[in-house]
């Protein structure tokens, strides 16, 4: 890895490590922020009247991109969110509520639910 995008990686981390001790209050200097495959858990949530769905989102520097994936009993559905390099990533203001947002509707997702025995998106 050249020193720049060493540079590079070290900010994002520094990114995420003050995200989650804003979000969830917890911090430790040590430890790694991504696992062996470059990614990193950001959030996770249940939405829905009984809390059915699982909100999952997670960095993936491998392929430079967020992962929010929604799933449930019947439904598994992926949106990404793209961008074009460490430096894009880098200079995004990570929010809580900004990123479980989805662009699916889990009223929606629940209107399908009867209609199927499993959903992929």
């Amino acid at each position: 890895m050249d020193k720049n995008k060493l540079e590079i990686y070290l900010k994002i981390c520094e990114n995420i490590k003050e995200y989650k001790n804003l979000e969830f209050e917890c911090y430790n200097e040590d430890e790694e922020v991504f696992d062996s495959n470059l990614q990193c858990p950001l959030a996770y949530t249940t939405k829905g009247d009984n809390e059915e769905f699982e909100i999952q989102v997670t960095l993936d520097l491998n392929n430079n991109q967020i992962i929010k994936e929604i799933s449930h009993v019947y439904i598994n559905y992926k949106e990404y969110e793209c961008f074009k390099d460490w430096e894009e990533i880098a200079s995004k203001t990570l929010n809580f509520d900004d990123l479980i947002m989805t662009d699916m509707d889990i009223d929606d997702l629940l209107e399908e639910i009867p209609n199927k025995k499993g959903i992929k998106y």
